[in-house]
């Protein structure tokens, strides 16, 4: 399956732990932040309430968006994922511009950004 990001579970298989689904979520959830935070830093948005916030929306989002392909008949996976991505983008960007209203078109274009890094680091990562 393909998500944002592929999960943290080598830690878990070395130390003998089966990984569950919940923490395959937290590990997507985290390697997502991990890779879409600093990003969203770079472009520009610096202050730390800013990135605190970004980072809530990010965790948020990406648990409902991998909540949702997880229950995806897999014959339709691949249909669905890119049309799911734009929907958190449009979910980020209205959830981002209640705390973060500075300049709305550098929002969208850096919110595009980060989504697309962190799909593309998920897809070289599986």
């Amino acid at each position: 399956m393909i998500f944002d990001v592929a999960p943290l579970t080598i830690t878990q298989e070395f130390l003998g732990i089966a990984p569950t689904f919940e923490s395959e979520l937290t590990g997507f959830a985290l390697l997502t932040v991990l890779i879409e935070v600093p990003l969203f830093y770079l472009c520009g948005w610096r202050r730390f309430g800013d990135c605190l916030y970004f980072a809530v929306v990010n965790v948020v989002t990406n648990l409902l968006l991998n909540e949702f392909l997880s229950a995806t008949d897999a014959e339709f996976y691949w249909q669905i994922v890119l049309p799911s991505e734009v929907v958190v983008v449009m979910l980020e960007f209205v959830l981002c511009t209640y705390r973060i209203s500075d300049n709305r078109r550098k929002l969208l274009a850096t919110l595009i950004f980060t989504n697309a890094a962190s799909f593309l680091a998920g897809l070289v990562l599986i």
